[in-house]
């Protein structure tokens, strides 16, 4: 398991040895495998941290008091704009209720006109 090892001991080694050895390293050193994966989630992190600070940097630099005046910019407009409609809709209300009545009188007068000329 331990090449190196083998080089430096020679004929001493032996797989007690071996077995012994990678106990202690298994108590102090941690399996390349798991140093990688923890390496790579600090770099993932770092690389959020960096994303967040820029988005903090871009942030500050936005203009509170104009976002405020668009905003009522925008709600002046949207007032309006719901004015206008609700305007509109009293409007076709009216022509369709003045539509109903003039028909209605139409109606009733050539009622009235048939009776009449039938007298």
């Amino acid at each position: 398991m331990f090449d190196w090892l083998k080089a430096i001991l020679g004929e001493s080694y032996t797989e007690e040895i071996d077995k012994k050895v990678a106990a202690e390293i298994g108590k102090s050193f941690v399996p390349r495998t798991n140093f990688n994966a923890v390496n790579e989630a600090k770099k993932a992190f770092e690389g959020q941290i960096a994303d967040r600070d820029k988005q903090l940097e871009k942030l500050k630099k936005v203009d509170a008091e104009g976002l405020q005046a668009e905003i009522t910019r925008l709600q002046g407009e949207n007032k309006a704009a719901k004015e206008k409609f609700d305007a509109d809709i009293a409007a076709v209300k009216l022509d369709a209720a003045l539509d109903a009545a003039i028909n209605g009188i139409v109606k009733n007068n050539a009622k009235i006109n048939h009776y009449l000329y039938r007298m």
